[in-house]
This record gives structure tokens, sequence and C-alpha cells, in this order.
């Protein structure tokens, strides 16, 4: 798998950590106004459901640059030669439409989300970019992924 070590790693390592920490704060915060002055902020919830769905699709994202995303390999564990060749290559061709449907859908769903969300009145298109992000982001290490596979010659 395609392992980069640059600022874009970094980068995406920092907005997940400082997601998480949105959330729990938000989400400790909203727990302390409930149970000890019974009223909450409707605002805290929104937030950290936003904080939620980036730290989703961008650990989605790392999981699979650093292929460490969910495989089921009970039938490639017991092929071999062409066999094996033929079902990674429909294996390919499988995550690459799905990842450009999403990236397709995610860019369309981002077009039609240009409204307020309720509580916070954040536009609705910026937590849904994550969706084209992410799937282009895999994109990008599934090409590579596929020039390392296929088309360079092993040493």
């Amino acid at each position: 798998m395609y392992h980069p070590k640059g600022i874009l790693t970094k980068l995406v390592n920092i907005l997940m950590c400082g997601a998480l920490i949105c959330m729990v704060v938000l989400t400790f915060y909203n727990a302390i106004l409930r149970y000890v002055f019974n009223s909450s902020m409707v605002s805290s919830e929104e937030l950290s459901r936003f904080c939620f769905i980036w730290i989703s699709y961008l650990g989605i994202l790392m999981a699979y640059r650093s292929g460490e995303h969910v495989s089921v390999t009970i039938l490639t564990d017991h092929l071999t030669g062409v066999w094996k060749l033929i079902v990674q290559i429909l294996c390919d061709i499988c995550v690459f439409l799905i990842m450009v449907l999403i990236f397709i859908g995610g860019i369309q769903n981002m077009i039609n989300s240009n409204y307020p969300s309720v509580a916070t009145g954040i536009n609705f298109a910026l937590i849904v970019v994550v969706l084209p992000i992410s799937a282009g982001g895999i994109l990008v290490c599934w090409a590579i992924d596929v020039v390392r596979r296929y088309f360079k010659k092993e040493a």
C-alpha cells in the first residue's frame, strides 16, 4: 500500500485529532449541562455530529492509505497464479468504480447542500465536502498502488 509521510498525511492526522478533541469536549460539556443543569446546547450536539462525520471519512482515507482497512481474504488466500491475479484485478476495478461513484455523488451532494444547518447555521456543503475529499484521496492512493502492483518490475 501507499505510505506517504508527507505534509498532507500529517495535516489529515492533525485535523482528525482536532476534530476528535472538539467532539469529546463538546459531548462532555453537553453531558454536564444536561445532567447538572437540566439543559442542553443543541449546537454542541450538531457540531459533535459534524466532527464525527469528518473523523469517519478521513479515517477511511487513512486506513486505506496504510492498508489497515477491513478486507475479506478467505478466497484470495487460497488462490494462486493467474486466478489470484484475476481476482485482484476485479477487486481493483470494483474499488475504482465505487470510489468514482462516491466522488461524483459527493460533489453532487455538496452542490445540492448549499443551505445552513439547523442549530449552528454552518453551510452544510462544508460538512459533506469530506465525501469527495476522502474518495479523491483513496483514488490517488489506489492509482499509486495499481501502478506499483502491475506496471513496476520487482527487483
